[in-house]
């Protein structure tokens, strides 16, 4: 079946954003709790958005370490993120093709906007869905939209970095696709998760999609 629709995650799949997510959330922990959190530690406490994450860890302070968060986020963005390298040319491609594009992610709206805004990618997708404080929503935002759009899961692909993220497109009934073009991302736990397609980079994804959208 055709896919009409692609929704893509953030971090790690349109931009190499991660590495700064896991810095910020470095420099809050260090300034609010008091001691270093290695890579590994950042990312355990990663699940709901950073409100939800700054709220279980310093539930007296959570607002005011979100605000040091949004600062650090945006300077740190200051060293010239981008998309990843041909993920605009996959965008335009799958746009001429009349394919129907969302972005669902974990991040906060807040942080959500400060990617998008540094990045570019905002212009191409009709949608974007966002973290919940009380834990990930990913499935049922992907559910949504795909309901939104009037397609069936089969005609609609999830694009993400993380074994999670096929967890969530299984849960959503849509193709599970996983992105394995950056540096953060592990390979062999993509790989079994069993995701329908694993590119090792967009124009990958793009001949792959090319059979399955292209009018």
């Amino acid at each position: 079946m055709r896919l009409k629709g692609i929704i893509f995650d953030f971090d790690g799949t349109l931009a190499n954003t991660l590495p700064i997510c896991i810095e910020g959330f470095r420099r809050v922990y260090r300034r609010y709790l008091g001691r270093e959190f290695s890579d590994a530690e950042v990312c355990e406490t990663f699940g709901p958005s950073e409100e939800g994450s700054f709220q279980r860890l310093m539930p007296k302070q959570w607002e005011e370490a979100l605000q040091y968060y949004y600062q650090e986020y945006e300077a740190l963005h200051d060293s010239c993120v981008s998309p990843f390298e041909g993920i605009f040319s996959l965008l335009d491609r799958l746009k001429a093709d009349d394919v129907r594009l969302a972005i669902v992610t974990g991040k906060g709206m807040g942080t959500m906007k400060i990617s998008a805004r540094h990045t570019g990618v905002e212009r191409f997708f009709e949608r974007i869905g966002t973290g919940s404080p009380t834990g990930s929503v990913k499935a049922q935002q992907i559910r949504q939209i795909a309901e939104g759009w009037g397609l069936q899961g089969s005609e609609v692909g999830y694009v993400g970095d993380v074994a999670y993220d096929v967890v969530s497109s299984r849960e959503a009934g849509v193709v599970a696709i996983s992105a394995a073009w950056a540096e953060t991302a592990d390979y062999e736990s993509l790989l079994a998760a069993e995701p329908d397609f694993i590119p090792r980079a967009p124009n990958e994804l793009w001949m792959w999609l090319n059979d399955r959208t292209g009018s």
